[in-house]
């Protein structure tokens, strides 16, 4: 009853957002702005799908390595992400438990401990996007009214209060404390490497709890920081560069003059409208890139939003054909061994 009731929360928010998106829309002026786009840019459009997806695998890997010690798969460690993300289309965020329990079933990882690291994962993200935010902010939109019309006022209060002199000293502060939080848990573990972590009597609820948080916190056993960093700020780059080449769909390279800097812009923009309960962002992702290219560059409402469709659609269908395609590589790799072969639907139950 709870994944229902989750998945008909998330496809009522979806529905309210494509109502926004369309309820003044001139539906056949909308399919002649589809029907005219160009397609050259949509190979270039997939292999960044493809490519920003790896380095993302790859720096979960990292965590996964350093903390454990071991080497795991990049092929199950991509497989399990892809799922997740293919998941995450149907239910809200269902697709975190699926790629932790993927990874778990084929390597015999604890799925908690798995889990945690993707909660590590979504906190990165959520700062990189933070901090992208608040660049935006700064730099680019200076009329508060902007902020209202793009964000709605609510959002707007909020990003507001987050730009403030008191916001920023708080998030300065909670990032400090955070690295000092994990300076000292380094350093405890180097002081004690032989230190059991669990009692044998422990409670399995207690082993679950632990195994998460020691999942959450796995990023204090990096041993190669600049190159998470740099894996990260190739992830977003990526997350740019699929807002910029849709923009050669519609011609706004031309019509609007439109580049990296607008195309950092709509990230962010997206990037908001994906973070709300809607399954695959579907419904909230348009009516903001929507409303941000309206309000922020004066790009008509259909236009808007045949970009935002466009772009949305060709970023699913990245997903769903490299899940599709690792799904039939695992299966030829895994036939005749035993007691490996996990069916896709089980995973759901």
């Amino acid at each position: 009853m709870k994944k229902i009731l989750h998945l008909l929360a998330g496809v009522l928010v979806a529905a309210l957002f494509i109502w926004l998106s369309l309820r003044d829309a001139d539906l056949s002026e909308l399919a002649r702005q589809l029907g005219g786009i160009r397609y050259g840019w949509l190979l270039p459009f997939l292999g960044i799908v493809l490519l920003g997806n790896y380095l993302r695998a790859e720096r979960w890997k990292m965590v996964l390595d350093d903390e454990s010690g071991l080497s795991h798969s990049r092929l199950q460690l991509f497989t399990g992400l892809m799922y997740g993300l293919t998941a995450n289309v149907v239910v809200p965020r269902a697709g975190e438990f699926l790629r932790a329990l993927y990874v778990s079933r084929h390597t015999g990882m604890e799925t908690s401990r798995l889990f945690g690291t993707i909660v590590l994962e979504r906190v990165l993200d959520m700062l990189m996007m933070l901090i992208m935010l608040l660049v935006t902010v700064i730099l680019l939109i200076t009329d508060s009214r902007l902020l209202e019309q793009v964000f709605g006022r609510e959002g707007a209060a909020y990003i507001g209060l987050l730009t403030s002199a008191t916001g920023l000293t708080v998030i300065g502060l909670t990032i400090l404390t955070g690295f000092g939080l994990l300076w000292y848990l380094r350093v405890r573990a180097d002081k004690n490497p032989d230190k059991k972590t669990e009692a044998a009597d422990e409670s399995k609820i207690t082993s679950l709890i632990k195994g998460f948080l020691r999942g959450v916190v796995a990023v204090r056993n990096l041993k190669n920081w600049p190159l998470f960093v740099v894996y990260t700020i190739l992830i977003w780059l990526g997350y740019v560069a699929m807002s910029l080449l849709p923009f050669y769909a519609f011609d706004f390279h031309i019509t609007y003059d439109f580049g990296w800097i607008q195309a950092f812009v709509i990230t962010v923009v997206g990037a908001v409208g994906v973070t709300l309960p809607s399954p695959g962002g579907i419904g909230t992702y348009h009516y903001l890139v929507q409303q941000g290219l309206f309000y922020l560059y004066g790009v008509p409402m259909m236009t808007a939003l045949g970009y935002a469709t466009v772009n949305h659609l060709a970023n699913l269908f990245g997903i769903l054909l490299i899940a599709a395609g690792l799904f039939v590589v695992n299966q030829r790799l895994i036939v005749g061994k035993p007691g490996t072969k996990i069916p896709f639907s089980e995973l759901f139950r």
